[in-house]
């Protein structure tokens, strides 16, 4: 795993960086500023399609933290790195969307609410939301609703 930080973003590489893989998924967390003068912050994981006989825990993928100004432009610089130009834009275009309409969570409450204690579960395990309920058997939508 190899990490960079500067003052306003940290950047973790988890799974196999030795192979390259398309950009396939992201999952967006904003949490609200503590207090008046604090800083918004936002917590962004790319996932990468999974190479042929691959494990999920080696699936390559990219956490970004830090200032919500920060992590937006770091993450608008990974998905300009998609080669097809027509699936670069539209991930480029659900990403601002996703990122614009997604909602704060309270600061105080992002490590013991159940759907964020889920989804963390979930991304431990290497997996996305979507390969998780395939792989459980539960229907995509109620998990997104849980999580």
């Amino acid at each position: 795993m190899n990490s960079f930080k500067t003052d306003k973003i940290e950047e973790k590489q988890l799974g196999d960086w030795k192979t390259v893989s398309e950009l396939q998924d992201y999952a967006i967390v904003r949490t609200a500023p503590k207090g008046l003068l604090g800083t918004p912050m936002a917590d962004v994981l790319f996932s990468y399609k999974l190479k042929v006989n691959q494990s999920e825990k080696e699936r390559k993928r990219l956490h970004l933290y830090g200032e919500e100004g920060a992590v937006f432009k770091r993450s608008l610089e990974i998905i300009d790195r998609k080669k097809n130009y027509q699936a670069r834009g539209t991930m480029y275009n659900e990403f601002v969307q996703a990122f614009n309409t997604s909602k704060f969570v309270p600061l105080d409450h992002t490590k013991t609410q159940p759907g964020n204690l889920l989804i963390r579960a979930i991304q431990n395990r290497g997996l996305t939301t979507r390969a998780f309920a395939e792989k459980s058997g539960i229907k995509a939508p109620s998990l997104y609703h849980h999580v």
